[in-house]
């Protein structure tokens, strides 16, 4: 009887782990909806971030594949943080005023 009981509840476990997974994808999937994407970005390296004849054909990159929303630029904090509490973000607001001007997105 301890056996029978024992099977059964395996039974019944195995059974909820192969159903309960599946009412809930269908659940929460809806058909109708569309996912979110935040759209292609060209990443540059911190080394061309001011390197203008570089900065010069990814611009004309970005003209000429309108699917790349914008660039993604990485910086090192030393980069911005010239010295202690003493920061410089001229280059982050020029490629931003650069990128506007595109109409793209940093």
């Amino acid at each position: 009887v301890k056996y029978v009981h024992f099977l059964v509840a395996a039974l019944l476990f195995i059974v909820s782990m192969v159903l309960v997974p599946l009412t809930t994808v269908a659940a929460t999937t809806d058909p109708t909806s569309v996912k979110w994407h935040p759209g292609h970005y060209y990443t540059i390296m911190n080394w061309g971030n001011n390197n203008s004849k570089y900065l010069s054909v990814v611009y004309s990159e970005l003209k000429a594949t309108p699917a790349l929303r914008g660039i993604q630029m990485r910086y090192l904090w030393a980069e911005l943080e010239k010295s202690k509490g003493v920061y410089d973000f001229s280059s982050i607001d020029k490629r931003l005023a650069e990128l506007t001007a595109r109409n793209k997105r940093l």
